[in-house]
């Protein structure tokens, strides 16, 4: 059967297989969806056509909204999802502070 690749941030990376009407939604939702900092906007499918690899980037949350295409993904595509500095700098600073409370609750501590 065909297979993908699902790497990066998200909560399961592996190798899956699909189906021939297989989506990037679907993609995701087999690999557990995004992690703490996985980015919806930075979501990656590289294809090889040929000798070339292409490489196109999708807005998730684009997509789940009805304003963005929901493309196919076909066996062999390897999908990345990158992680979101804000997301990483906000778990950063959680750990530093030793604090895993919002971000609201960490801005309105007096004094700061």
């Amino acid at each position: 059967g065909q297979r993908i690749t699902v790497d990066g941030e998200v909560t399961r990376a592996g190798i899956f297989p699909v189906s021939s009407n297989s989506s990037l939604i679907d993609a995701i939702a087999l690999a557990g969806g995004f992690n703490a900092v996985g980015d919806a906007g930075k979501v990656f499918v590289y294809r090889n056509v040929g000798q070339n690899t292409l490489v196109a980037n999708y807005n998730v949350e684009q997509i789940r909204a009805g304003k963005s295409r929901n493309p196919r993904i076909y066996g062999g595509d390897k999908i990345v999802v990158f992680a979101s500095k804000s997301k990483v700098a906000m778990n950063n600073l959680k750990d530093a502070l030793g604090v895993a409370s919002s971000a609201a609750r960490i801005a309105v501590i007096p004094g700061i």
